[in-house]
């Protein structure tokens, strides 16, 4: 037995000790030296590793100073002490043979539907030393068998095609999961393989937009949409906000695949909020009571009602008092939709306003933002905190921006606030506009920035600024917390990336709403006069 010397120590050669424990392991793996032990395995790796170092330096240096005898020994000393470990682990641990098997999923992303059976293919190749005659199933996250246990022989050597099958419970929650498909060969875990499986709604629900004032409303609409492979019948059911009147609270329906509906609520009296911000929840069942959709959702108003008198964006101090009669769009608001703290701390929400006269188009825009940053100017604006504002004001639907299409930017940047239009319809062109048009005040204690902003009709030509006049209309807020852009959120898609009108939503001019009183002491779903704290920190 060779030992060397290290700092006043001696340590045993390590070959003796690797071959012994490779032949340990080998034992225990048996006829199938292609399994796998895996802390075993990972162990003796670095075992080895000490152990190869320590006969390169043997056979380099065959003085044997004190230098090399201590780097010789000290490389030894590790590896006895990881073969060690090696030792302990393989007496605990199970080798596990899969893999010498491979498996290829014929797909491995796939969408299902609850209730439904379903039937996949996988091809298996065997590489072990065994045949394999055993069984294949599908289970769940928690570990539950989807369906049955289906045949999975593979002889040794070979491959084969083999099929499972599952039925997506209930009771399974919609969205994205991970399934497994284990092969299993008396009561052992051969060979485990992933799915990505995501859980489809049938059909899907949305809250209408409303197209006209309360005091003009008719009915509440809810959207289904179908995307099953048959046809789905059911109940919706609609919860209105207090102080409202539906006619009926439950209709039956009854869709086609792929097709679109929308199932009406009449309205028999509405009580206006100051503000005009409803919740409504929508459920969809099927015929047996399941959930199929659902949800709660604040009614968004694609509308602009007349103005009383001309704005006054100047001496714009941020109190809304006079937009209490105002109809909300909302982007991306919290989960607790009427709790005003949810809004404070939802980083980034909106709530939008919008107002018109003969001359001019109004827009309110309130964004919930923890931190105000802009580092841009000019058309650069939208890499910072800013609010884009855009319209088709002809409502034709192009693909690209036309000549009739207006974007506007509106930022407080470094040379304070700042217009930019970023395209403009004729005979109007892109450029600076000027900052008299918009009023921008931060209050860092709501987390709010509130935007006022004034477009003269001529800048937007050809918008008819007259009641009745319908046109496509889309707002975008861009948040940036540290120097650039790192979320923008819109009311719909068409201003974010590609330009594209068409997938505006129509909005149109109406008359003059009354508004429900303002008291000095009310809980209102908007701060009503905030505080401009300026747009430090």
């Amino acid at each position: 037995m060779n030992t060397y010397t290290y700092f006043g120590g001696t340590a045993e050669t390590s070959d003796a000790n690797i071959e012994k424990t490779e032949a340990k392991i080998a034992e225990i793996k048996g006829d199938e030296p292609q399994s796998s032990l895996l802390y075993t395995d990972a162990v003796m790796r670095f075992a080895k590793q000490h152990n190869i170092k320590a006969n390169e330096i043997r056979e380099k240096y065959k003085s044997r100073t004190a230098g090399v005898a201590t780097a010789i020994a000290a490389s030894d000393l590790l590896a006895n002490k990881l073969l060690a470990w090696v030792n302990m682990l393989s007496g605990i641990e199970t080798h596990d043979v899969s893999r010498a098997i491979f498996t290829y999923l014929k797909e491995t992303d796939v969408s299902a539907y609850k209730e439904q059976s379903y039937e996949y293919k996988m091809e298996v190749e065997n590489l072990s030393a065994h045949d394999i005659n055993g069984t294949v199933v599908m289970r769940d996250e928690s570990g539950n068998a989807l369906g049955d246990e289906m045949p999975c022989t593979v002889a040794k050597d070979g491959y084969a095609n083999v099929t499972f099958c599952g039925t997506v419970p209930s009771s399974e929650s919609f969205g994205s999961h991970v399934y497994t498909i284990d092969i299993m060969q008396d009561g052992k875990l051969m060979k485990r393989s992933y799915m990505n499986v995501e859980i489809k709604e049938k059909l899907n629900a949305s809250l209408s937009d409303a197209e006209d004032t309360v005091e003009n409303l008719e009915d509440i609409g809810v959207e289904i949409n179908s995307t099953f492979n048959a046809k789905v019948s059911g109940t919706v059911k609609l919860t209105a906000p207090d102080g409202w009147q539906m006619e009926s609270t439950e209709q039956k329906f009854e869709i086609a695949p792929g097709e679109s509906e929308r199932i009406s609520f009449k309205i028999a009296s509405a009580e206006k909020k100051p503000f005009n911000e409803y919740e409504f929840t929508y459920t969809v069942l099927d015929d047996n009571g399941e959930l199929l959709s659902g949800g709660t959702k604040l009614l968004d108003f694609t509308i602009a009602t007349r103005s009383g008198g001309e704005i006054d964006v100047k001496n714009f101090d941020g109190d809304i008092s006079d937009w209490a009669n105002a109809y909300p769009i909302h982007i991306n608001p919290p989960d607790d939709l009427t709790s005003l703290d949810a809004w404070k701390n939802a980083n980034i929400a909106v709530k939008s306003y919008m107002k018109w006269d003969e001359n001019y188009y109004y827009v309110l825009t309130d964004v919930y933002d923890d931190l105000h940053y802009q580092g841009y100017t000019g058309n650069q604006m939208w890499q910072g905190d800013s609010l884009q504002i855009a319209f088709d004001t002809l409502n034709n639907d192009t693909t690209a921006y036309a000549n009739d299409d207006y974007e506007f930017g509106i930022g407080q940047t470094a040379l304070g606030t700042e217009v930019e239009a970023y395209a403009a319809g004729e005979p109007n062109t892109a450029g600076s506009r000027s900052a008299e048009w918009a009023k921008i005040i931060r209050d860092n204690d709501n987390k709010i920035t509130r935007y006022l902003v004034r477009l003269p009709k001529d800048e937007i030509y050809p918008l008819d600024l007259k009641q009745g006049t319908t046109f496509g209309y889309n707002i975008c807020v861009n948040d940036a917390d540290v120097l650039n852009r790192d979320k923008v959120i819109e009311f719909t898609a068409g201003v974010n990336g590609a330009k594209r009108p068409n997938l505006f939503k129509t909005f149109t001019l109406v008359g003059t709403s009354d508004s429900a009183q303002l008291t000095p002491d009310g809980n209102y779903s908007s701060v009503v006069k905030i505080n401009d704290t300026g747009f430090g920190s």
